[in-house]
């Protein structure tokens, strides 16, 4: 091992600990018990007299930092720009261009958590529209409660501005980057079976989309026909559903 080489892999390292210590200080932060007078002692610091809590952060904010954090920290102690940097120049280019593109798909991943999930509905935010909407659920609330004496039920109002069909290709994209960092790190016994399930959905949902075959195990229905046109509706709620699920998603599986 060159020095320079050396040198870099001892930065990746110092990097993906100070990482990893900050996962640990935001789990332990986010799961403190609660203990009578910390809040109202921390209130006394200056500058900190409007904080309201100490742990249980919105997991619709928290979940999308701690998985960014957490696959920046992966990607530190397997970097293939680091491991490639002293071969070929057509290796250490394709390391840095995998690490980019994993950089890449990591944030557009967190951001569109944060565009596609009710909760948060990010450019419905920006534009002022879920403003707008929330305003107009607290009127109906109000009237209803005059009326009827009852409160509405409090539901979010749905995005209005989403990432539409695109959420389906960055999903699979997402799942391949991934693939291939645990291929790196773990071998590929482990993503295996993973591997031959996503490639016969993939491969019998272009069978049901291009009417390749009428066979039912050659085929994996993705959405519905209407006027002999088929669509993939389906697949794209399955990928916002795997997305922004905080119980069986892709944040949620990383982070519950």
């Amino acid at each position: 091992m060159s020095g320079n080489q050396f040198v870099g892999k001892n930065i990746f390292e110092q990097s993906a600990l100070v990482m990893g210590f900050i996962l640990i200080v935001l789990g332990m932060a986010n799961n403190l018990p609660t203990v009578p007078g910390l809040l109202e002692f921390f209130k006394l610091i200056p500058g900190l007299g409007g904080v309201n809590r100490l742990s249980k952060y919105n997991p619709e904010y928290f979940f999308p930092l701690v998985f960014f954090l957490m696959l920046l920290m992966a990607l530190a102690n397997s970097s293939f720009g680091r491991d490639w940097y002293n071969r070929s120049r057509l290796l250490r280019y394709s390391g840095i261009g995998i690490d980019v593109l994993m950089v890449v798909v990591t944030l557009l991943v967190t951001v569109i958590y944060l565009v596609e999930t009710d909760q948060v509905c990010l450019i419905d935010q920006i534009s002022g529209e879920r403003a707008r909407l929330m305003a107009l659920n607290e009127a109906r609330a109000n009237e209803m409660m005059e009326l009827f004496g009852s409160p509405l039920n409090d539901e979010l109002p749905d995005c209005q501005v989403t990432t539409g069909n695109w959420v389906l290709p960055l999903l699979l994209v997402a799942t391949t980057i991934y693939f291939v960092y645990i291929i790196k790190v773990w071998g590929f016994p482990i993503v295996a079976v993973a591997i031959a399930i996503v490639t016969y959905t993939l491969i019998t949902s272009a069978s049901w989309y291009f009417d390749w075959s009428d066979n039912a195990y050659l085929t994996t229905s993705i959405g519905t026909i209407n006027d002999g046109i088929r669509n993939y509706s389906a697949a794209v709620e399955a990928a916002r559903g795997a997305l922004i699920s905080t119980s069986n998603g892709l944040l949620g599986q990383f982070l519950n």
